[in-house]
């Protein structure tokens, strides 16, 4: 097996247009993506596509695509291993060693299983991306709402397709193409009825969106229910020896590398507004596929090098429910930034505009409201801590409430190693409510 920092170093490095010149494709570039007819199969007219901000590919004519070290294999014939060791040696002249390749018998089978459930989550996607395309009206309707969303060309390209309404379609698909029965229920798309005692697909009339992870493989699913009356509207992938959610960053495939470029990556709820956002060209936008960020998305945010970006939260605006004092969107943001903040990370925040005192208030996401690129830019950008103290601060009702939130900020305050931007945090919170000797007093308090 090879190390993970050598597969990160060809992805971040490796140019892919570079590669696929050197396969003798010519390319012809129109803004950030590059096009030319595909080294995979024969056409007249350049279907292969480059999107060189996020160094991927993809061919509308066959449907493949992937990043630079699936194009290695496909063009040269290689496995996974050889063709990272290929590209470090001719890109960046560092040539493995077969003890930095070698790998235990325990992690070579641990290896193949995970290989093996990637193998079935693409042959899925296939599958789903197919019944999309069905002259059938559950099918017409499925894509209806898909346009109605999203840019076609782009759901294409991430292979967004459709799971049919009946029990036995992804069943029998499995049986006659040899999928392993076993593997998908411990991947959690198959079950056994407990009436009927036959296997069924858990996916059932919902949009079916791909998760890949940091290379661009497959490792599971977030599907939207077209049926507004069922009780989960967004299901995700059970926990497998492949995919866990509180692992899992939607879009970090394609966020990397334009994080790095801009210093920023902003974080917002869920998957449509990753989509909405990347189909804009914002491509360093990622989520959580829910509410909440775990420190374990955190790390791996860190593990991808992204230390030096700041991590920009864009939440939902939604409507308090239940007596609560803000919406369930700010008060995610609240706590994701918190543990952020804990994390090491710089972070800021970037409020979408509601009106929440109308007659008819409603759920503003940024699938709704970021429609082209300039809605983005037109938002307000805040530090967390000023703009979650300001939150907090400004619903308090009592002396006590207000100590407990002027207490919790020192807390994150003290996370803060910069003594120049510890002084101007202490400066701004000052001069919201307090007074710096308040301040100085609690943070002393704090480190105690």
């Amino acid at each position: 097996m090879i190390e993970q920092k050598y597969i990160d170093e060809v992805l971040d490095k490796v140019d892919l247009t570079e590669v696929a010149e050197d396969h003798g494709i010519t390319l012809k570039l129109k803004g950030h993506r590059a096009w030319a007819c595909c080294p995979f199969h024969n056409e007249d007219t350049a279907s292969f596509c480059i999107d060189t901000a996020k160094n991927l590919w993809y061919c509308h004519g066959c449907n493949k695509g992937g990043n630079v070290i699936n194009f290695a294999m496909e063009t040269d014939g290689l496995t996974f291993p050889l063709a990272v060791k290929k590209l470090l040696k001719e890109k960046l002249g560092h040539d493995l060693t077969d003890k930095e390749m070698k790998s235990t018998p325990e992690e070579e089978g641990k290896h193949k299983k995970r290989e093996s459930m990637r193998i079935i989550n693409d042959r899925l996607a296939t599958f789903f991306a197919e019944q999309l395309q069905k002259d059938t009206e559950d099918a017409r309707m499925a894509k209806a709402y898909m346009l109605s969303r999203w840019n076609e060309k782009y759901c294409q390209e991430q292979r967004i397709g459709y799971a049919p309404k009946d029990w036995h379609s992804v069943v029998d698909y499995a049986t006659k193409t040899g999928l392993s029965l076993d593997l998908l229920q411990e991947m959690g798309i198959l079950r056994v009825s407990e009436r009927t005692k036959k296997l069924y697909c858990v996916y059932r009339n919902r949009i079916m969106i791909p998760i890949r992870d940091r290379y661009g493989n497959i490792e599971g699913f977030t599907a939207r229910a077209l049926d507004d009356t069922v009780e989960c509207k967004y299901l995700n992938s059970a926990d497998s020896e492949l995919f866990h959610k509180a692992h899992s960053v939607f879009g970090i495939e394609s966020a990397i590398r334009t994080a790095k470029n801009e210093g920023k990556l902003f974080l917002v709820e869920g998957a449509p507004d990753v989509i909405r956002l990347h189909s804009l060209g914002i491509f360093n936008a990622v989520a959580s596929l829910g509410g909440s960020w775990t420190e374990k998305q955190f790390r791996k945010l860190k593990e991808y090098r992204l230390d030096d970006c700041t991590l920009c939260f864009i939440p939902d605006s939604d409507v308090p429910k239940n007596g609560a004092k803000m919406g369930s969107g700010f008060l995610n943001v609240l706590r994701n930034g918190a543990i952020a903040m804990q994390q090491g990370f710089t972070v800021s925040v970037r409020e979408i505009p509601n009106d929440l005192s109308s007659g008819n208030p409603k759920k503003v996401d940024p699938d709704d409201f970021i429609k082209d690129r300039s809605d983005l830019a037109r938002l307000a950008e805040r530090e967390f801590l000023l703009w979650a103290f300001d939150k907090w601060f400004d619903r308090c009702g009592t002396a006590e409430e207000k100590q407990k939130v002027i207490d919790e900020t020192c807390d994150l305050l003290l996370f803060v190693k910069d003594d120049a931007i510890m002084g101007r945090y202490v400066s701004e919170l000052a001069r919201m409510d307090g007074g710096k000797t308040v301040w100085r007093q609690a943070i002393n308090a704090a480190k105690m």
